[in-house]
């Protein structure tokens, strides 16, 4: 791995995916895939090519549920859900996002599969049986034989082969037991107590307006003192670099010889032997600050070791993080010039990522500072030269419940939902008093305050919760659930390796 360049200390990559809208299509192989779809969240969907739809001689096995294969083979229920979510797919083998729509289908049909195992273990595990009497019933009454008039068509019966048949009966009985354990699961009995309970949890509800006060806030004067008394820290320099294995270091040893004693030049063998992205440059990486350079070696010293040369002078051979690693100083080190105001952004950049606790604890001070100076929070806002925001009515939900009111939808500027995942701040904000303003609370943008203007008790939640609830409950248990089989021990997921191996490699 090459040494690593820090051009701005707060850059974060964020990706995102996006889903394609999937189709629904009811087969009678595909019965119990629409009943699990119910509750299986899909990352992603898929499409038909040529060799990556066109199965495989042998079976692929993808993985292990208890120790049961996840295995692709010719007409199993892996296959069967491959071949119905492609259906649902026009995909043309030129498109450009061919093989991530192959890898879609894929993927989803291999989910789906991975629940269904779990499934008939639980079913297996908790000796549910199937009657044949259930089974004529369902397809005397529902199944495939059942002609346009609704009703059950002998002809067609008998049109179809013995073998058929009998697979037909096979999916028949999965997607009775399927369903049979999703109710006993997921269909439990409510209890008026049970919602009572949960009622009394989201009685008392408060609103709130707050203040955001940032931590680019934090003072010019400050952030220039704190450059100045750590100047070293921001001090520049230009360097070129070579990275050499570090599992050779006598060849290391012959090249750094070589350059030393003018055999080769640094940018030549820059480009012949380093192993970083610099190396077509002839190493050269351009200004680095002092701080931004320090992951890159095994201590300070070798670091203050760089930073000592003079123009054009070369480093010893260094033992990095990353193999040996030769410098050549292309400009003398510059202190830093704390009038510029590109140097102080870096200098508070650093102050918020490094220092984060200097500028929040000054922050703190200065809120406690203005709500001791003011009675209410407009006087505040307006002496910071902050916006006001305010929330509708909501009780503590810690954790965010689907059955309580929640910040996520009376708090428009969702700085009060962030806060659902965390004990300690949102105990502090509902310790909060009508008529008084909270203590200073932390968050990823700075330091919050907030003034609670009512203080409120609701009693018309229970008739709301009565019709909603058997419907979340189910959905949030069939969640936990299907998270529980993904992220369990039992679960061996071998997918991207044999999909690449097997799939993509065949198409």
């Amino acid at each position: 791995m090459p040494p690593k360049k820090i051009s701005n200390i707060n850059e974060i990559s964020k990706t995102k995916e996006t889903q394609p809208p999937k189709k629904s299509k009811i087969k009678l192989s595909v019965i119990l895939s629409i009943i699990m779809l119910v509750f299986v969240v899909i990352a992603f969907g898929l499409s038909p090519i040529a060799g990556a739809f066109g199965g495989s001689s042998s079976d692929l096995v993808f993985g292990y549920y208890n120790e049961e294969p996840i295995t692709f083979t010719y007409n199993n229920y892996f296959y069967n859900q491959r071949e119905s979510i492609a259906q649902n797919w026009d995909v043309n083998a030129d498109d450009s996002n061919y093989e991530y729509q192959v890898y879609q289908i894929w993927k989803q049909a291999y989910d789906n599969t991975v629940i269904h195992i779990a499934l008939m273990q639980e079913a297996d595990k908790s000796g549910l049986l199937i009657t044949d009497n259930a089974i004529d019933r369902y397809l005397l009454e529902s199944g495939p034989y059942i002609n346009s008039e609704g009703k059950f068509d002998p002809q067609l019966y008998n049109s179809v082969s013995d073998v058929t048949k009998k697979n037909i009966r096979d999916e028949v009985k999965e997607s009775i037991l399927t369903q049979t354990l999703i109710n006993d699961l997921f269909g439990s009995y409510i209890s008026p107590a049970e919602l009572e309970f949960i009622d009394a949890m989201g009685k008392n509800e408060k609103e709130f307006d707050y203040l955001v006060f940032p931590l680019t806030t934090y003072p010019e004067e400050k952030t220039k003192a704190y450059g100045e008394s750590n100047a070293i820290e921001f001090t520049t320099i230009e360097v070129s670099i070579i990275t050499l294995s570090g599992e050779n270091k006598q060849e290391a040893e012959s090249i750094y010889n070589r350059i030393k004693n003018n055999e080769i030049l640094f940018e030549d063998a820059a480009r012949t032997y380093s192993l970083d992205t610099y190396a077509d440059k002839g190493g050269e990486v351009g200004a680095n600050y002092f701080f931004a350079m320090r992951e890159n070696f095994n201590s300070e010293e070798d670091l203050n070791s760089v930073f000592s040369l003079k123009e054009g002078e070369i480093s010893s051979l260094l033992e990095t993080p990353y193999g040996y690693n030769i410098y050549q100083v292309n400009k003398t080190p510059e202190l830093p010039d704390f009038t510029n105001e590109e140097t102080l952004s870096i200098v508070k950049e650093y102050l918020i990522a490094r220092e984060r606790g200097l500028v929040e604890d000054y922050i703190n001070a200065e809120v406690s500072n203005l709500i001791s100076l003011h009675e209410d929070l407009p006087s505040v806002a307006s002496e910071a030269g902050l916006d006001i925001f305010s929330t509708s009515a909501t009780p503590i939900n810690y954790g965010g419940s689907l059955f309580l009111g929640s910040f996520q939808y009376s708090d428009t500027e969702q700085y009060l939902a962030n806060l659902e995942n965390n004990e300690s701040s949102l105990s502090k904000l509902f310790a909060t008093e009508k008529g008084s303003f909270s203590e200073p609370i932390k968050i990823n943008e700075g330091v919050l305050v907030a003034f609670c203007k009512a203080d409120l008790v609701n009693e018309g939640n229970l008739e709301t919760l009565s019709m909603i609830y058997p419907y979340i409950a189910p959905q949030v248990q069939q969640s936990d659930f299907t998270n529980s089989i993904f992220t369990s021990e039992k679960f061996e997921d071998n997918f991207l390796q044999i999909f690449f191996s097997e799939i993509l490699a065949t198409s």
